[in-house]
């Protein structure tokens, strides 16, 4: 009690000068005190910013070919109707806009009502090109651009891109029948997936089957001028037989049969050490 009375004597016999002084002083200590952890914080979270920046994950995205956006790939109104029996495709262009993204995976799913066989080919616009593309928007609509496929490797200094493209069946229901089609159990047993639930009846034909082609470089402006697109045709193969069918019915291409739904879809490679792309399943 003393020590506070001596305190409060010494503050009281101080001139006011000296008063308005200490006040400043003890406002200034508060302060620093409030200061001290802030600027502390501040550091902190300065070091934890640098600590844990991640760079933004490549953004892979499809679209059409030439420059046109994705809606302008179309597969639809495909007349397989031809006078002569035989084997017969259309092609179709597309690309991925591949931006950061050095590898990446495509998958291809379809129905298998209609007996189309589908194959993957890289591309590249050239004059020479064998297969034709309408650009659909911007300044150039309306023109008509070639395409050349492009297969064996592509090789600029120390770098080799395969460009052969192999699409692998994941559920395959019988890899040795003459025609393919989607199996539920291999499906659900794989991927846990199902397409239908027990005790619904559907047509095997319908199923869809589910093909990958995985780890596919991309080409990039010192190969193909693609200005960060990656540029494939997408092959529809079909079989004619003009004759009355039976059984055989499944296994030709006819304009009546019901319409097949086809997707594709574009992701970055997983295990980016492979860099084969026929690495598989």
């Amino acid at each position: 009690m003393s020590e506070k009375k001596s305190i409060q004597e010494r503050i009281s016999s101080l001139s006011k000068a000296q008063k308005v002084q200490l006040v400043i002083a003890a406002t200034f200590t508060v302060a620093a005190a409030v200061a001290a952890p802030s600027l502390a914080w501040f550091s902190y979270q300065s070091k934890v910013e640098t600590m844990s920046y991640v760079n933004d994950p490549p953004s892979l995205s499809l679209a059409a070919g030439h420059q046109d956006s994705v809606q302008f790939f179309d597969l639809k109104n495909i007349d397989v109707k031809r006078e002569a029996d035989g084997s017969y495709y259309h092609d179709f262009v597309f690309s991925v806009e591949t931006e950061k993204s050095h590898e990446y995976d495509l998958q291809l799913v379809h129905t298998t009502n209609i007996p189309f066989v589908y194959e993957l080919y890289r591309a590249k616009e050239d004059t020479n090109g064998t297969v034709s593309y309408e650009i659909q928007e911007g300044n150039d609509k309306g023109t008509t651009v070639k395409y050349q496929t492009l297969k064996g490797n592509l090789t600029d200094g120390d770098v080799t891109i395969k460009q052969d493209i192999t699409l692998t069946n994941l559920n395959p229901e019988n890899a040795s029948a003459a025609r393919e089609v989607g199996s539920e159990s291999v499906l659900y047993s794989t991927y846990n997936r199902r397409n239908y639930e027990s005790g619904e009846k559907y047509d095997k034909y319908v199923e869809p089957l589910y093909s990958v082609a995985r780890h596919i470089q991309t080409n990039g402006i010192g190969f193909d001028g693609s200005e960060d697109r990656d540029y494939f045709v997408l092959r529809v193969k079909w079989k004619v037989k003009n004759e009355t069918q039976n059984n055989e019915y499944w296994d030709y291409a006819f304009n009546n049969k019901e319409t097949d739904i086809v997707y594709i879809t574009v992701k970055e490679s997983a295990d980016l050490g492979n860099t084969g792309n026929n690495a598989g399943p």
